[in-house]
Formats: C-alpha cells, structure tokens, sequence
C-alpha cells in the first residue's frame, strides 16, 4: 500500500488554493464560506445566509482527533489497541465533508463554475446525483481535478482505502497481532456470494500507521490552506463567517483597503437607521443623508493619513465594535 507523502499532500493543497486565490474575490468567497441557498428566503434582500454547521462540524473533528490522540499515549505499548485507535482515526477523517466539498468548490472556480455546497456528481451517463459516499465524492474530485492539471484528484485517490472504511463501518473485520483483516467474506452472516479463501483485503498495522499519518497530514494542511484563504477576506478563522456576508454582497469593492470597506458599511447602516428615524422616508438618495456619511467617511480618511499607529488600533478596535452590532 503507497500512502501519498507529506510533500505529495502538501504541494496538491497548495495548487488548489494558490490559483482559487487568484480568482475573482466574490466567486472565491461564495466557494469557500458555506453560503445555504435553503436559508434564503429567511434573509433579508441583498444578503445571503452562511450556514455555520460544517465549521462547528470541523471543529468537532479536530477536537475529537485531538482528544483521540491522548488515548493513544495510554496504549501505545498495545499495537491491536492502537490499531483501533487508528482505524477510527483514519475513517474519521476520510468521512469528514467539509474538506472535500471545498476542494471541490474551488475546482469548480477553477473550471469557471458557480459553487455548490450540495456535493453533486456525474454518473457514467453524465446525469447528476448528490455524492452521499466518500468513494463517490472522491471519485468526483478525480473527474474535476483531470482537465485542470491538478493532482489532487490522485493524492485524495491514493488517501482513500474503500475497504477498510467499509469494513470498519459495517464491523465485519478483525485483528491479528499485525493486520487488520476483512471478514466480509469468510463470516456466513455477511456473505453474499460463496466463500472464497482469497480476495478478502488486509492492511498491515505499518500500512495502517502510514495511511492515518497521512489523513492527519490532509485535514492539518488543508486547514492552513483554508485558514490563508480566509485572510484573504481578513477572516480569522472559519467559525466566524457572519459579517462579511453583507459586506461581500452589497457592492462595495472588497479588493480595496478592507478597512476603509468595512467602515463604509458600518457607518452606512448606522446613518442610513437614524434617517429612517427622523423620519426620511429614502435615506440612500436624500442629499442630506449622502452628505452626513461624505463627512464622516472624510474624518475616518483624514484620520487614516493623520493618526499615529494608536490612534488607528484605536480606530479598528471601533470596526470590530461596529461590526458586533451590525451582527
């Protein structure tokens, strides 16, 4: 069994993302924040609903591979003891969605497609049908990755071991002291064609080792990878995705200074709220309103050229209280 490298995993990762940074911000945004087409009609107009369960979901899976991980310090004396370890580990990982429908979102960027967080797939008749199997999806990655050049569709190929997720899932296997060991076939409660005594699959323990150090590889890159996108956007990380969602689809140019962005918004709304207040009845096209928010857009410029490096935290430190009452 060949486990792709930490290199392989690495440098197919990294041209995934490489070129999807270079796309258009709006599409990349769309493709790497989980935006629920089922929520819309719950949103307000002009704004788009990010659903928050595949982050909460992701971290979910980092915190249980590192709770994982304590476990095997107790028994690491045990090799069919951490073979089990392992096992959850690797099929874990590999029945993870988050990290597969991204990759395949950026692909489809990459093929000049509009993302789709619905992981749909081609059959061999070119008919669609959501992937609800790993193999599938991974499968789907191969199909996209091919005409792109990209060898992510092979790396993720070469992580995937179909049987042993499967025997793992359906329980029909078992341990020597250095293999793990398909039942399906010999065990009559599982058969489904006569016995053979041949073409039952096993995975050498040091197979096993190699195979969940790469998928720690996989989720550990792709999580950096998806962490430096997100920068892109001044995202800290992939829990915190409400703000921006406004920001990326009221029209103001976000491949500008991001902090200037940010504080047009702000003080867009927060001008636009009193007016309506006082009774304005078309805040965004009365003269008066347009020139209190020139003003105050004038003062923060003025303060951005004038300001000592203080003054500016203290400014940022106002977006991110602006930005808490946007939400």
């Amino acid at each position: 069994m060949n486990s792709p490298s930490d290199k392989q995993i690495t440098q197919s990762l990294a041209d995934v993302f490489s070129q999807a940074r270079g796309m258009d911000r709006k599409a990349l945004w769309r493709a790497i924040f989980t935006v629920d087409p089922d929520w819309q009609a719950h949103t307000k107009p002009g704004e788009c609903f990010v659903n928050e369960m595949p982050a909460y979901e992701w971290r979910e899976l980092n915190e249980f591979i590192e709770q994982i991980d304590g476990f095997k310090q107790q028994v690491h004396h045990d090799p069919r003891s951490l073979a089990r370890l392992q096992i959850l580990t690797y099929c874990h990982i590999m029945e993870s969605d988050f990290p597969l429908a991204v990759l395949r979102n950026l692909m489809l960027l990459l093929s000049g497609k509009k993302e789709d967080w619905v992981f749909h797939g081609l059959d061999k008749n070119g008919n669609s049908y959501v992937c609800k199997q790993p193999s599938q999806k991974v499968r789907e990655l191969t199909r996209l990755a091919s005409p792109l050049n990209l060898s992510i569709g092979h790396t993720v190929e070469s992580l995937w071991n179909a049987a042993l997720r499967h025997c793992f899932s359906h329980a029909c296997y078992t341990l020597t002291d250095a293999f793990v060991m398909s039942t399906r076939n010999l065990s009559p409660t599982a058969r489904e064609a006569p016995m053979t005594l041949s073409g039952d699959p096993l995975v050498a323990f040091e197979d096993l080792t190699a195979l969940t150090h790469a998928a720690r590889t996989f989720i550990r890159v792709f999580d950096e990878e998806y962490g430096e996108t997100c920068d892109i956007f001044r995202r800290p990380n992939i829990y915190d995705t409400a703000f921006l969602v406004v920001l990326a689809e009221s029209g103001i140019d976000i491949d500008q200074d991001l902090d200037s962005a940010l504080y047009r918004l702000c003080a867009e709304t927060v001008v636009f709220e009193v007016a309506r207040l006082e009774g304005i009845q078309s805040p965004k096209t009365d003269p008066s309103v347009l020139d209190r928010l020139t003003t105050i857009m004038e003062t923060f410029a003025h303060i951005r050229t004038e300001a000592s490096h203080q003054d500016m935290n203290e400014v940022r430190e106002h977006l991110k209280m602006l930005k808490i009452m946007r939400r």
